[in-house]
């Protein structure tokens, strides 16, 4: 072995220890850092009727076929105690186009009615529309507040010029909750299960006032679905970590008093985007912030996933990493930066080595970097319920890193705004 080395020019030589460290922190870190969500242990759903009274909050812009297929889904959660606020903003859907187009206009408000008529202890839903129409949401809901005293309706003048718009109806929207924790999705999203609002809540006790959850894509296609898998395993285990440094719209909760500690996004309103992901940031903390990753936890996207919606949220999400603290944008590059140079190196050797026992040991070395990724990956896999996805890892990897390139120098020369 020592004899090899030293008949090695200072080049390989060079290789073989980068190709040797990058392996030797990758193992570690799939082990370490990805396996606290792949051996992670979720709290089981409580039983007990003690639980914090809850606003869902989300924001509609356009919204009336999103609101129509997932709305129910938010109303027929089982919990004691919440609400529902719509902020429907700059919609040009009119109730009247969508009367004379939607045959099935009249059915739905008839079931959404009988819907509402279930036994729910203590449940209001609150609207605030900022569109100066009348939309088609907002005619459903108007139609619903003669029956239902619990349903509010706050219209607002419209606030396409608005900087930072969603931030600003998002803060409505929690001005005119009245629950004590704030839990955020988006209209194209539905819960796994009637239970979610338990589930979520349930990890906020003692000094934990924000929570983390996962939010999955439910109409894409693999490599979209395995890129959310991978940034969601992330986030998440470095939230496990003592970490978190972001989390998702449509699928996150904090509590009314950590917002108004935090002011609410006064602190980067001047950035248009990151109502969720810089208020995490900023306001997260090891000792403030949990995890949920219980079946009953789990959120779904229901909208198609396209190339350029995707490639929008990518470079938003790069953008964003220049907001981060310090220690966080330090941490986000460790992991890409040892991947990239370990693939770099284990390419370099197979090119310059000869045929022989070292050369299959360096496959050797990088099979185990492989299979001990596919392992903890598949672990995650299952706490996201998350199927078919496992064999397009080792191909997505490559395509992902070429294509992290391409969105790094896009976004490299754009303004922080």
């Amino acid at each position: 072995m020592i004899d090899w080395w030293i008949q090695q020019s200072i080049e390989i030589q060079s290789i073989l220890i980068v190709f040797g460290a990058t392996v030797f922190f990758q193992i570690l870190y799939y082990w370490i850092i990805f396996g606290r969500i792949a051996f992670f242990n979720p709290k089981k759903r409580p039983v007990s009727d003690t639980l914090p009274s809850v606003s869902v909050i989300m924001v509609a812009e356009n919204d009336y076929h999103n609101l129509r297929k997932n709305l129910l889904s938010l109303l027929e959660q089982d919990y004691p105690d919440f609400e529902v606020v719509v902020v429907n903003s700059s919609s040009q859907e009119t109730a009247s186009h969508f009367l004379l187009k939607s045959n099935d206009y009249h059915n739905l408000r008839k079931n959404l009615l009988s819907l509402l008529e279930q036994d729910y202890p203590d449940f209001e839903v609150v609207v605030v529309n900022s569109s100066s129409q009348e939309t088609a949401s907002h005619f459903l809901l108007k139609s619903l507040e003669n029956n239902y005293p619990n349903l509010k309706q706050v219209n607002l003048p419209d606030v396409k010029n608005i900087h930072a718009r969603k931030k600003f109806l998002l803060a409505i929207g929690v001005k005119e909750s009245v629950k004590e924790v704030l839990l955020l999705t988006n209209t194209d999203c539905q819960p796994d299960s009637p239970y979610w609002i338990r589930s979520m809540v349930s990890q906020m006790s003692g000094k934990k006032q924000l929570t983390l959850g996962y939010t999955g894509l439910a109409f894409a296609n693999r490599f979209y679905r395995l890129d959310r898998v991978n940034t969601s395993l992330t986030f998440l285990s470095l939230a496990r970590c003592g970490m978190p440094y972001t989390g998702s719209g449509n699928n996150l909760a904090y509590s009314r008093e950590l917002f108004n500690k935090a002011n609410g996004f006064v602190s980067h309103y001047s950035i248009s985007y990151g109502e969720d992901t810089l208020f995490v940031n900023k306001n997260a903390t090891a000792k403030n912030t949990a995890i949920a990753l219980a079946p009953d936890s789990l959120m779904r996207i229901h909208s198609r996933m396209r190339y350029k919606r995707w490639m929008y949220h990518k470079k938003i999400a790069r953008r964003s990493q220049k907001h981060y603290k310090k220690r966080h944008r330090f941490v986000l590059t460790l992991f890409p930066f040892t991947r990239f140079f370990c693939y770099l190196s284990f390419v370099g050797l197979l090119c310059l080595l000869p045929l022989d026992m070292f050369y299959y040991g360096i496959i050797g070395a990088f099979a185990l970097r492989m299979i001990s990724q596919l392992f903890i990956t598949k672990k995650a896999m299952q706490r996201f319920h998350e199927k078919g996805l496992l064999l397009l890892q080792p191909l997505f990897e490559p395509i992902y890193m070429l294509m992290s390139w391409r969105i790094f120098f896009k976004t490299l020369f754009r303004g922080k705004k």
